[in-house]
């Protein structure tokens, strides 16, 4: 679970330039830190490993605390969780996400076969900046990266590839069923690593985003 609009900027007694609020605690507190988003109680599929959920629940330098900030590792892949909503809102002035992907990142090692970043919007330059960064300092061998949002609604889900190693994946969560994702690493490096979707509800999706046509 990560933050949206219509929970995080757009309610009643909600200060959109403060980074802390009861309204905002709560959310906090109900889908970040009590069970079952607190941590796995199932292993994954692949690999069998019950991975450690970590979150931003230490104040940083401006003692901000931010545990919608979700991180994990499971069969050497990165699933980062960030707080960008499209409205006006105090995070997005502030290098909160790019920090925490820095840190989950560096926290990873160089063993990553992939990156997957999820939030309601695009994040900005700057976090992808935070990975570019990761991957020159492991010596600069790509890393296919999808990130996940939800804030264009298509009509199922869509998918644009930015660049080889590159994907946005939008799910529209009121009509599309549980996406199935898989990451592909070209071994060759001749075609380039890539993802692929699929609805497994079979209801029909578009492969390109609509703000992305030409």
């Amino acid at each position: 679970m990560v933050p949206g609009d219509n929970e995080w900027n757009e309610c009643f007694g909600y200060d959109i330039n403060s980074n802390s609020g009861d309204l905002r605690d709560l959310w906090r507190q109900l889908f970040a830190l009590d069970p079952p988003y607190d941590s796995f109680t199932t292993p994954f599929p692949s690999g069998g490993d019950l991975p450690t959920i970590y979150r931003k629940t230490t104040p940083d330098d401006n003692g901000d605390v931010n545990p919608e900030l979700v991180y994990f590792k499971t069969n050497d892949i990165a699933i980062i969780g960030l707080n960008f909503v499209s409205g006006e809102a105090y995070i997005n002035s502030t290098t909160i996400n790019e920090d925490w992907v820095e840190s989950s990142l560096t926290s990873s090692g160089c063993t990553l076969k992939s990156i997957v970043l999820f939030a309601q919007r695009l994040p900005n330059q700057s976090v992808y900046d935070k990975v570019d960064e990761y991957i020159t300092s492991c010596g600069g061998t790509s890393v296919p990266v999808l990130t996940i949002t939800g804030d264009i609604h298509p009509s199922n889900y869509c998918m644009t590839q930015r660049a080889s190693d590159r994907f946005d994946l939008t799910i529209e969560a009121f009509r599309s069923g549980p996406i199935h994702v898989t990451i592909v690493r070209d071994p060759t490096g001749v075609k380039g690593d890539y993802f692929h979707a699929q609805d497994t509800q079979t209801r029909p999706g578009s492969y390109k985003c609509p703000d992305f046509e030409d």
